[in-house]
């Protein structure tokens, strides 16, 4: 038997909202998503796949953009022209994906959804017996993978769940399984859905992987984003990772306290992208010289990236009295004391800083 090529990808989330963007930027990463999908079947084109899995969310909602999906339709259409097979699983962003693509031509000859509330086989592909398990909501605690019965007989078996395994740290615990009942599955390949990274989850005789989503969708998904060409030979699976171009998203760290005021623009400006959405996480101490206004940043760079979050989580040193003989106060003036020494190495400050942080929580009673 010939080597069956699969394009395994997941969790488009097509019409994402990004919230915390501007209007602007929330347009370019729409666009974004679709150029993922595009460069996506392109990819099966080139690499002469038999089949595209799309292992669930391929929308954000069940309720899309009418253009978004006829958009997601015309890539479909490429694929059928080229006789790739569409093999989809609802997940559960998109329960009713089948009914939005159904208003808008897109239950093509090549395109199969899986549907109801248990295992389902499809054997559209010559040599392969696609099992898969819909998202069902009133299921969505139900260890279902342990409950796959995969028949015997020639040919390859490749599951397709969207579900959350145990030794994975995803949100939303959905269909959760575990790397043993991957192993015990009987499948040749197990192509995974939910989880927005790539990872490789094989066991036993099993291969197995989340490929992420294709295009960032917050700063959890700094990696390279990833699709797994799949070949099926010699009663075998096996799987090579294949990069997908995405918008960066980018995350730095400031401390205020070492880095100061100009430490932090000079930082920005290095790391200045029109194209990218940077997160700026600050920390230390903020002093009368290194008062950060938010507001002034943003402004400063609002045209070096598409998109600037900044989390600050920096402390500004509490106004005390030279005078005052609490144990507060005499706590407070000798870490002022320390921080005004020039002779403080970077490090050295920050572990003042780091005390004053523990002092305060301890004389307000908090915990350390």
């Amino acid at each position: 038997m010939e080597p069956i090529k699969l394009l395994h990808v997941s969790d488009f989330h097509i019409d994402y909202p990004f919230e915390g963007l501007s209007e602007g930027a929330r347009k370019l990463r729409r666009i974004d998503l679709f150029g993922a999908f595009e460069y996506v079947c392109a990819l099966a084109v080139r690499q002469k796949v038999r089949a595209l899995l799309i292992t669930g969310d391929l929308f954000h909602a069940n309720t899309v953009d009418r253009h978004s999906v006829s958009l997601v339709v015309s890539g479909l259409l490429k694929l059928l022209s080229r006789d790739i097979k569409v093999v989809i699983l609802p997940g559960n962003h998109d329960e009713g994906v089948a009914e939005s693509l159904r208003k808008c031509g897109g239950l093509l000859p090549n395109v199969y959804i899986f549907s109801g509330d248990t295992w389902q086989e499809y054997s559209g592909v010559d040599g392969v017996s696609f099992y898969g398990h819909p998202f069902v909501r009133s299921k969505r605690n139900d260890r279902v993978l342990a409950n796959l019965q995969v028949a015997g007989g020639a040919g390859y078996k490749v599951g397709i769940l969207h579900g959350s395994m145990s030794e994975v740290p995803i949100d939303g615990d959905y269909f959760p399984f575990s790397g043993d009942e991957i192993s015990r599955s009987g499948l040749h390949y197990l192509a995974l859905g939910h989880f927005h990274n790539f990872r490789d989850c094989s066991g036993g005789n099993t291969t197995c992987f989340y490929p992420g989503s294709p295009e960032r969708l917050t700063f959890n998904n700094t990696a390279e984003r990833k699709a797994v060409i799949v070949t099926l030979k010699e009663g075998k699976a096996s799987a090579e990772p294949a990069p997908i171009p995405a918008r960066p998203y980018l995350t730095i760290d400031c401390d205020l306290s070492t880095q100061g005021l100009s430490g932090l623009y000079l930082m920005l400006n290095n790391h200045a992208d029109q194209e990218a959405c940077l997160r700026l996480n600050l920390t230390g101490m903020a002093d009368e010289q290194n008062v950060v206004n938010l507001y002034e940043v943003k402004q400063h760079f609002a045209n070096k990236f598409l998109h600037l979050e900044i989390n600050d989580e920096t402390i500004v040193m509490p106004e005390v009295d030279p005078s005052d003989k609490t144990v507060k106060g005499i706590f407070l003036n000798k870490i002022k004391h320390k921080l005004q020494n020039q002779a403080l190495t970077p490090e050295e400050k920050k572990v003042v800083v780091e005390a004053l942080i523990a002092g305060l929580t301890a004389l307000e009673g908090g915990r350390l």
